[in-house]
């Protein structure tokens, strides 16, 4: 929005008097003040302004804030005690011609000088305009000292009257008198300028509160978003934002931006950004602390990755400011500068801090608003669809709601029954009934679970009924509701249902598999089974438990639809596989079935679950171990080969380096066969680690195994890398807990295998920054867990150069397959690594996103079973 300022410059407290309640007379003449409001009386008695409320004729001040209490130097009950001709030093007459020409709008603006309790003399500014309420003129005035001001100006023209004088003296003097005079112009317009923006702020507190107070939910976003551009205008900043918090409060929401003129936007590049990404600033923001950044690039070292962010979107300085409702915080707002460093001064963040105020109540109003609106459309839809007979009357019997179950029931239309007395409607009701009204009208509750009710004409209903009071805001009594169900089909049938179930519970009771019954989305009925299925101590325990209870979260969504079918459209449903979680957090596996049946008068479902967590469990166990199968295969077919051409290939390689070396000892350097003695020395060499890679891994050779601490291998390793990294400008970022305990290894094997991860690192990063770059860093992380009753490390190594393509992921761990030249790699580095962590039954897993970063994960049990005596 374009926010202009009022012509009358205190409009911004109009909004407040709107909401004073003047009730009787104090001391027999002067009216006493309430507020409706809290959070508007907080704003009135807090405000920084000096605010009094006048009676026009006799000049009495009713009522004063805590500003104009410390101005003047009395106790807030003093003031309230005089009048106002008792401050101003002008006459009593005067005085009185000044309130009545306010009073007639004839003058609203004037300039006085005031008396303070201390007997100094103060000039003010004060503003006045007539209010009235029921009938009764008030006058209002806001008063601002301009003592300091008008000093100024004063002093300002001394120095100018100087200056004239100066000039003609000398040269240097007028020089000196001009710098005065630039200095005192800046002092001047700097407490011009922050009277201006105070009275902007002030003025925008109240359009915006104004506006919200008629408001309706559905636009207290638009005028906040009108709010914070116009905030950010006043400030002068480069962007002004609001955000969202998911309900889990790990995902932003950018919900509203203002740019100025030139300034790029974020919202695309931000829209839904983690909060991960500025770790520092939300995590201030999710305490509710205001976060205040003057520069950016002066951020504590515990915020680096959010100085990282800010720096790449450009951003210099930063003010954000929590929003919280009901003691959570759910937004932020706030303000960014891409053009300069700001310091930001104490009066507009204080002025905006009061904005935040007036956000968290439009927030928390809008709330309540549409939770109400919510549980009304509710109310009136269960009330209409409820499959009883539901008939709600106000406190004379004249009917408000009935369910359509009713209308069917009693054979009635909703036109001919709502608003109509309940007696007109049913003119044979017994008497017996007429006292339940009266009575439940008193607060009773009462009920009949089969209770006859003889119609005019000789037929005879069978009811279950219930009747209960409601009551309104206040705690009285508004009416009453009447449950009705007519039983007669049910009485026919109870007889054979009982023999029925008397023949069935004991097959239902002792069946293996659960029984559940589902009515009204709640556990109507299980057996034995189905309380040992889901933990539960006893039936009595789930019985009446939400049918979404035990069901893993990720399962919802499609069983919400089975639901959908059973209780709607009354399908049975396959049976479907899903999982239980009971109350210790254990995971049951069961293949649940189900079918729609009519139960206790009421749609529900029959569903029968078998607890699959053996066959799961085993189904597993069996892919697993066939996927271990398949790479055992590969590896061994591999070693079979290796082993088998090894040595054939060993002896030619060491004769072909023994004549090479002859060659390179009988020749001179200058010679070019020098050279090429050199290089056929060097791949032989390379052939020669090929093999010795080959017998390695075909034979596994078992190193000597003890208990080793993570950390030390960790830092041999890096001892042997670090010159490397430095050579190639990677930085070696290290993060693992002082206390992890040491495992059961062979710490040179396990070496081996961190020491390639590290090496293939370097290659990503070299391959996607050749030179230096700040993202050319290496992260080592590792930390404890326990799974399965037993512990387990965790060792990471993370490099953000260009991931692993999708299409050669499930390839990884083949032998001779590699990527790279064939000067850097042999393709047999990742499945020897593989190995290694097999045996030590371990686990090597990655993830990773192509272009953006790798994870190699080494999962180590803490004690693998290992005799530390072989």
């Amino acid at each position: 929005m374009t926010h202009t300022l009022s012509a009358r410059p205190v409009i911004f407290i109009l909004p407040l008097l709107i909401i004073l309640a003047l009730s009787s007379a104090q001391a027999g003449a002067h009216p006493n003040i309430d507020f409706d409001d809290r959070f508007y009386q907080d704003l009135f008695h807090e405000h920084g302004s000096v605010m009094l409320l006048i009676e026009p004729e006799s000049g009495a001040i009713l009522h004063a804030n805590h500003a104009a209490a410390a101005f003047y130097g009395y106790t807030l009950e003093e003031l309230e005690s005089m009048a106002i001709q008792q401050i101003n030093t002008l006459t009593p007459e005067e005085t009185a011609q000044e309130r009545m020409a306010a009073s007639r709008e004839e003058r609203n603006y004037f300039v006085f000088r005031h008396r303070l309790a201390s007997g100094d003399i103060r000039t003010v500014e004060v503003h006045s305009y007539p209010v009235r309420h029921q009938n009764q003129p008030l006058l209002f005035s806001m008063v601002t000292d301009i003592t300091d001001k008008m000093a100024l100006e004063q002093e300002l023209q001394e120095r100018q009257q100087s200056t004239l004088i100066l000039t003609a003296l000398a040269a240097l003097g007028l020089l000196i008198s001009t710098l005065t005079l630039l200095r005192l112009n800046r002092q001047r317009k700097k407490a011009m300028h922050a009277l201006s923006q105070k009275q902007v702020f002030q003025e925008i507190i109240a359009d915006v509160s104004s506006k919200l107070i008629e408001a309706s939910a559905d636009e207290v976003d638009e005028i906040i978003h009108e709010a914070v551009e116009a905030c950010a205008k006043s400030t002068g900043v480069d962007r002004g934002c609001l955000v969202c918090f998911s309900n889990d409060r790990d995902i932003r929401i950018v919900e509203y931006e203002w740019l100025k003129e030139g300034v790029p936007s974020l919202m695309e590049q931000t829209e839904n950004m983690p909060v991960d990404r500025l770790p520092w600033v939300y995590r201030q923001a999710l305490e509710d602390r205001m976060i205040q950044v003057n520069d950016v690039s002066k951020l504590p070292p515990e915020a680096e990755r959010d100085r990282q962010t800010l720096t790449e979107q450009q951003v210099k300085s930063l003010l954000m400011l929590p929003i919280t409702v009901n003691q959570q915080v759910i937004a932020a707002w706030g303000f960014e500068d891409v053009r300069r460093k700001r310091h930001w001064e104490e009066k507009p963040l204080a002025m905006l801090q009061i904005m935040t105020k007036v956000f968290e109540n439009a927030y928390e109003r809008r709330f309540a608003e549409k939770r109400l609106q919510e549980w009304q459309r509710l109310t009136q839809y269960i009330i209409e669809h409820s499959p009883n007979a539901i008939a709600v009357h106000d406190k004379d019997l004249y009917y408000l709601y009935v369910s359509r179950n009713y209308l069917e029931q009693y054979q009635v239309k909703e036109t001919d029954i709502i608003g109509k007395h309940h007696y007109e409607v049913f003119p044979d009701l017994p008497e017996k009934w007429r006292k339940v009204h009266q009575r439940v009208l008193a607060g009773a509750v009462e009920s009949a679970e089969d209770d006859p009710y003889y119609r005019s004409d000789g037929t005879v209903d069978y009811t279950r009924w219930e009747a209960r009071p409601w009551y309104e805001a206040d705690g009285t009594i508004g009416g009453l509701i009447i449950y009705t169900e007519v039983i007669n089909e049910r009485k026919k049938r109870e007889q054979a249902l009982q023999e029925s179930e008397e023949r069935f519970r004991l097959l239902v009771e002792t069946a293996p598999d659960g029984i559940f019954v589902y009515a009204d989305r709640k556990l109507a009925f299980a057996n034995q089974s189905a309380a040992r299925l889901v933990g539960a101590e006893n039936l009595e325990a789930i019985i009446d438990m939400p049918v979404m209870r035990w069901l893993r979260p990720d399962y919802r969504s499609e069983v919400e639809e089975r639901y959908r079918l059973l209780l709607e459209e009354k399908l049975p449903v396959p049976a479907m596989e899903q999982v239980y979680v009971r109350p210790d957090g254990t995971e049951v596996d069961v293949e649940v079935s189900a079918v729609p049946i009519r139960y206790n008068g009421k749609d529900g479902a029959l569903v029968y679950v078998r607890d699959i967590t053996k066959r799961k469990r085993a189904e597993r166990e069996r892919m697993e171990e066939l996927q271990q199968q398949r790479q055992q295969q590969k590896l061994e077919a591999i070693g079979t080969l290796a082993s088998g051409v090894a040595h054939e290939i060993n002896n030619p390689v060491t004769g072909i380096m023994n004549y090479a070396q002859l060659i390179l000892d009988g020749a001179d350097q200058s010679c070019p066969g020098f050279e090429y003695a050199h290089e056929i020395i060097n791949e032989s060499q390379r052939i020669s680690d090929i093999v010795r890679d080959l017998l390695h891994f075909s034979r596994h050779e078992k190193q000597t195994h003890s208990r080793a601490d993570i950390g030390d291998i960790v830092n041999r390793t890096l001892s042997l890398l670090r010159a490397q990294m430095r050579k190639y400008q990677i930085e070696i970022q290290l993060n693992l807990p002082e206390d992890l305990p040491p495992l059961k290894c062979r710490s040179q094997q396990i070496q081996q295998v961190l020491m390639n991860l590290l090496i293939n690192a370097r290659d990503a990063l070299n391959e996607k920054y050749p030179g230096y770059h700040e993202d050319k860093v290496i992260y080592i992380s590792g930390y404890l867990y326990t799974e399965a009753a037993r512990r387990w490390i965790r060792l990471t190594v993370e490099d953000h150069g260009n991931g692993i393509p999708k299409k050669i992921q499930d390839r990884l761990f083949d032998p001779f397959f590699t990527t790279k030249p064939k000067e850097l790699g042999t393709g047999l580095g990742l499945p020897i690594s593989y190995g290694i962590m097999k045996e030590h039954h371990g686990k090597l897993s990655f993830e990773t996103e192509e272009g953006e970063f790798t994870r190699f994960h080494l999962t180590l049990p803490v004690d693998n079973g290992w005799d530390l005596e072989k």
